[in-house]
């Protein structure tokens, strides 16, 4: 009898312990979903360090991508602006040119070559953080933006590539006029002379 009371103790134990761990898993997973979305077990999010920027100062953007599943997903190990495509709008709609940097750095696509393959372990992410979007987009005119990131990743099921795209992040950019203009103000030609000319002293000559 206490061998079947002990057996039947254990079972319950046993599957409450695995609703905790699946109840976990999904709670994780939620939370995981509510700061970025999630496509074939991978969780791509952004976010940038402030919303509110003034003009010229950089811009940072983190980049990461999460494996939420319990195996480990392999990805393309590029570097990260041939894999990760960001896409910037104007609050009217209008998308935000790359600059003339990116265009020659990166605009021409992926040069061709081997690839390093990459894995992210379970819970694990992988991402990089660019210190100064302001230097691969125009963003020198103030006003609100959104910002998103698409990249591929493998299904995992089958072969073959699916397109994820991250979370949307809203930044703010505030008219600065500082980082434009430098007043120099001239002085006057005769206490420039002055500052100028030295009074010729001959070698000769011993200072009294």
């Amino acid at each position: 009898m206490n061998q079947v009371c002990s057996a039947t103790l254990a079972i319950i134990v046993f599957s409450l312990s695995q609703k905790f761990v699946v109840a976990a898993e999904q709670e994780s997973k939620q939370k995981d979903k509510a700061d970025g979305n999630i496509v074939e077990g991978l969780c791509l999010k952004i976010k940038s360090n402030k919303t509110e920027y003034e003009e010229f100062h950089p811009i940072e953007l983190q980049i990461s991508l999460k494996n939420i599943t319990a195996k480990r997903i392999g990805y393309q190990s590029l570097e990260p602006l041939y894999f990760y495509k960001i896409r910037i709008v104007s609050l009217d709609g209008e998308v935000v040119p790359t600059t003339l940097y990116y265009k020659v750095k990166w605009g021409g696509g992926w040069p061709g070559g081997s690839m390093a393959p990459g894995y992210i372990e379970p819970g694990k992410s992988t991402g990089f953080t660019i210190l100064n979007l302001n230097r691969l987009f125009d963003l020198s005119v103030a006003g609100e933006y959104k910002i998103t990131v698409t990249t591929d990743v493998p299904k995992l099921a089958g072969e073959g590539m699916a397109k994820i795209t991250s979370n949307t992040v809203s930044i703010s950019i505030t008219p600065n006029n500082n980082g434009i203009f430098r007043w120099d103000i001239e002085e006057p030609i005769e206490e420039k002379q002055k500052k100028n000319t030295k009074e010729a002293v001959p070698s000769d000559k011993k200072p009294e």
